[in-house]
């Protein structure tokens, strides 16, 4: 049985803070590249398509930085509402700097929070999902070696 992931974009479009320009989600078609064979990834973005569009996963994988944590609430509202058996993980600038404020409890309605790079913890974090180990809540990595990084899965888009 494939376990699939699906790492969704789903940030606070504002115009004051990127000046109304529009970003692919690298940081999923990079950690993409992490991702076990044993699992089936797949990249959603809610900039392009609506939410009501996503399929159903074992993971859902979201990131965003602080003016995205109304928007992260809300997606894990509605994934959560609608695939209730699924592990809704959170990574990204959001959770560092959340940490450094001493308000990292406010993403801890999240199943899991990943704290700096995941591109060595998200592969052994799934591993163990594969395996049925738990893990722990808050998952801290090190910062990864840039070249040490695979290249990006583009053919996701």
């Amino acid at each position: 049985m494939t376990l699939r992931i699906t790492f969704v974009h789903a940030p606070e479009i504002r115009y004051d803070q990127n000046y109304g320009t529009l970003f692919s989600p690298l940081w999923a078609y990079t950690l993409a590249a992490y991702v076990p064979e044993a699992w089936s990834v797949a990249v959603f973005d809610s900039v392009v398509k609506p939410l009501q569009e996503v399929e159903g996963a074992d993971v859902f994988a979201l990131s965003g930085i602080n003016q995205d944590f109304d928007s992260l609430v809300e997606t894990h509202r509605y994934l959560k509402d609608r695939f209730p058996q699924a592990l809704i993980i959170v990574g990204g600038p959001i959770t560092w700097s959340f940490e450094q404020e001493g308000k990292l409890h406010l993403l801890e309605f999240f199943d899991h929070i990943f704290v700096l790079d995941g591109e060595r913890s998200l592969p052994l974090f799934l591993d163990r999902i594969v395996r049925s180990e738990p893990s722990e809540k808050i998952i801290h990595a090190e910062h990864f070696p840039m070249d040490q990084a695979r290249s990006a899965r583009l053919d996701l888009m």
